[in-house]
């Protein structure tokens, strides 16, 4: 999610950069894109679907889905990174990183961590949150990740022109008319490692 304050083509990445990611780790899928025009700003979001039915009880399959849902969360700052190399960040510190992501995204990503059960611990989940955005940055930079992120951006971008000539405050899209025919390459599967730190050691 993305409040508009000053640029739409910012809005325009940060968005693709989930719609990119959602797709990406598999057994998810987007729902609808929505925007917003509000008196001070702009808002978009796109929720992600799961495809199946995850086993919460189950520590594998909750850790699973509690990862995929953190990595979809940090999407939309990792995109916003890698499509503004003028301002592209060289310090990760974790102050960088919750500006970068937006304090929607990043609390969003501190909850699922959160709710993992094993280590609350703050520093552990600060330290998942930097390490995963650094492992989605790595992915996301590949050329066909790029090539989808500039096209999903161009498409919003016109279809929200299209929204400021005929005067609409509100846009809802089904996302395949933005992904159309756009490639999009499957991520290896992300794991949670530092909250997982102190569980794996009581069980030794």
């Amino acid at each position: 999610m993305k409040k508009l304050l000053l640029s739409r083509q910012e809005l325009a990445t940060h968005e693709a950069g989930h719609l990119v990611a959602i797709v990406a780790v598999c057994e998810f899928k987007p729902a609808n894109f929505i925007w917003h025009r509000l008196p001070a700003y702009e808002i978009a979001h796109v929720e992600p679907i799961a495809e199946r039915e995850f086993d919460w009880e189950d520590p594998a399959d909750r850790n699973k889905f509690i990862v995929k849902r953190a990595v979809i969360a940090l999407a939309g700052g990792v995109a916003a990174d890698l499509c503004a190399p003028l301002k592209r960040q060289e310090n990760y510190s974790l102050r960088n990183l919750y500006d970068l992501i937006g304090s929607i995204d990043f609390e969003l990503a501190h909850e699922w961590l959160t709710l993992q059960r094993y280590d609350p611990d703050q520093r552990s989940i600060e330290q998942e949150i930097g390490r995963l955005f650094l492992e989605l940055r790595d992915f996301m930079a590949l050329p066909v990740q790029q090539t989808a992120l500039n096209m999903i951006a161009g498409r919003l971008l016109d279809y929200l022109q299209h929204a400021d000539a005929a005067g609409a405050d509100f846009v809802e899209l089904p996302t395949q008319q933005l992904l159309g025919d756009i490639v999009i390459e499957q991520a290896r599967e992300f794991t949670l490692k530092t909250t997982l730190l102190r569980n794996s050691r009581a069980a030794h």
